[in-house]
């Protein structure tokens, strides 16, 4: 057995200092941004949202299709959804619609839930009161192709079965829109409804800040499926320069990679000071 040489354990715990305050500085770079979800309880004349994320949402509005396929907001019951915090609740009622509406997109009855977070960015989440099926084999999604700001969708020869579409969407103006004051709720765009056997391709604006879109397909069988269509770009990304957004995924690496060498630098000159005392 090799003894341990006199004062070479003390002079570890430097070592270990430095190690520990480079492992810090290192996990201090994985920020986790904070989460705003809700989860939904359709009731009989309205509906329930509550915040089930980790940040507040502000100025919640709620939005359904009224008889003609535009979106009314709903009337807040109970509740301020101005500041809606985690945990918190609000309570809206929305009118019947008529017998005998027979649109597709009414069968499913969309609510549209629009809000805004710390940063004054405006989002939305869509809930089904009669949840459509998703998008599933033997019928692939449909192409999606951005043109600018555009989406278009064009008509495959393998979604004969598909009548019509309908897009649920939320155009983002982008960082632009930070820099003036909130100017109030104004309705979301019209969910415009593309028949395919008009064969031409469906296309739709979806802002500077490329939003993604829901999707509801009306099969032949008159079945509904949704087809999400993810946001091109992640959000806030527009805010960065390019090589400020390369800096920012390999500053992680490069610090690892900074205490790695200096670990092992610090090894080094501990051992040759050992064997070579001044």
């Amino acid at each position: 057995m090799h003894a341990i040489r006199p004062g070479f354990r003390p002079f570890l715990f430097p070592i270990v200092r430095y190690l520990l305050l480079i492992w810090c500085s290192v996990w201090a770079l994985a920020v986790h941004a904070g989460t705003i979800s809700y989860a939904v309880d359709f009731l009989p004349t309205g509906f329930s949202v509550r915040n089930t994320g980790s940040q507040p949402a502000y100025a919640l509005t709620a939005w359904t299709l009224d008889a003609t396929g535009w979106w009314k907001q709903g009337r807040v019951v109970e509740g301020d959804p101005a500041t809606l915090s985690p945990g918190a609740e609000v309570r809206w009622s929305r009118p019947p619609l008529p017998p005998g509406i027979a649109t597709a997109i009414h069968q499913a009855d969309p609510l549209l839930l629009v809000f805004f977070d710390a940063a004054g960015s405006r989002f939305a989440q869509v809930a089904w009161r009669v949840p459509p099926g998703a998008m599933a084999s033997p019928l692939p999604p449909l192409p999606v192709k951005r043109e600018g700001s555009a989406l278009v969708i064009d008509v495959p020869a393998q979604a004969a079965g598909v009548v019509a579409t309908s897009a649920i969407r939320l155009a983002d103006p982008g960082v632009v829109r930070l820099t003036r004051p909130f100017a109030g709720h104004t309705p979301p765009p019209y969910p415009a409804r593309h028949v395919w056997k008009t064969g031409a391709a469906m296309r739709f604006d979806t802002g500077q800040g490329l939003r993604g879109a829901w999707l509801v397909h009306e099969l032949a069988s008159g079945e509904l499926r949704v087809q999400i269509v993810p946001d091109a770009r992640t959000t806030g990304s527009e805010q960065r320069t390019r090589w400020l957004e390369w800096a920012r995924s390999a500053f992680g690496w490069i610090a690892a990679a900074c205490a790695v060498v200096g670990a092992l630098g610090m090894v080094w000159g501990t051992v040759t000071l050992r064997r070579n005392p001044v």
